[in-house]
This record gives structure tokens, C-alpha cells and sequence, in this order.
């Protein structure tokens, strides 16, 4: 994990712009909820216990998961589903997917789908989920990173 325990934001959004999404090259808590959840399942659970007895698991919201049991049940839910789900955990009133496409999370990339909690909810998620899996698929050949 980084050792400041922040991962940088660098990508783009196409759509109406949400408050997950910061600047490019600014930086989120590692252990935010989604993106902690997808980095931490990419590692073996002894990796990932190490970290997060390290960092803590932060409470950002009234929903963010800070019961060490109930967080790896959600790392192991994330290497089962192949991705990560967030309601609300960071920040309040957002949703949001995360899916690492294999070795290629280990160098700090992943696909992030978010959208504000009201309207980005299990049908919209489930697509979200479902297209950001195929992409995923699809950069794992291009870079054969499997």
C-alpha cells in the first residue's frame, strides 16, 4: 500500500460530475470503502490484515464499515463478485462500484463507476457492474496482465 496511505485520482468523468470524483492527481483516503475494499482483495489476507491493523478502518460516514470481521467479510464478498460495492461509505450519498482487472489494480489502476446514492442504485449498479467487468475483461488481454 502507499506508504502515505492515499491513492491519487487520475482519470475522467463524462457525465454530470459527482463529489467522489476530485481533481486529477489529487488524492483519497486507501481505505476510502470501494477502492480499499478492490485493492485489499487483489492481496492474500495476510497482506491485507497487515494493512488495515496499519491504517485503521476510518469512519468517513454513519456507513462506513469499521468492524474488522465485517470488512473482511466484504474483501472476500469482493474476490467472490470480482468487484467492490459502496453505499454511502465514502462519501455519504454516493454510491459507487470499483473493479481492479487483476495484476493491473496492483499498480494502482482500477474502474471506478460512481453515482449520487438516489438515483445510482441496484439496477443502474448492476449494469454499472456488469459493463465495468467486460472493460476489465478486456484490458486484462490488451495488457495480458492474467
Amino acid at each position: 500500500a502507499p506508504a502515505d496511505n492515499h491513492a491519487s485520482y487520475s482519470g475522467s468523468s463524462k457525465s454530470i460530475p459527482v463529489p467522489y470524483l476530485r481533481p486529477e492527481g489529487s488524492s483519497i483516503p486507501l481505505l476510502d470503502g470501494v477502492l480499499g475494499k478492490m485493492y485489499l482483495s487483489q492481496m492474500d489476507d495476510t497482506e491485507a490484515e497487515r494493512i488495515i491493523k496499519k491504517h485503521g478502518l476510518p469512519k468517513f460516514t454513519k456507513s462506513s464499515i469499521v468492524d474488522e470481521k465485517t470488512y473482511k467479510e466484504e474483501i472476500a464478498n469482493t474476490r467472490r463478485l470480482g468487484y467492490a460495492l459502496d453505499k454511502g461509505e465514502y462519501p455519504s450519498g454516493v454510491n459507487a462500484i470499483a473493479v481492479g482487472p487483476g495484476a493491473l489494480w496492483r499498480t494502482a489502476a482500477g474502474l471506478l463507476g460512481v453515482g449520487f446514492a438516489e438515483s445510482f442504485q441496484a439496477e443502474k449498479i448492476d449494469v454499472v457492474v456488469e459493463s465495468t467487468l467486460v472493460t476489465a475483461d478486456a484490458l486484462r488481454k490488451v495488457l495480458n496482465t492474467d
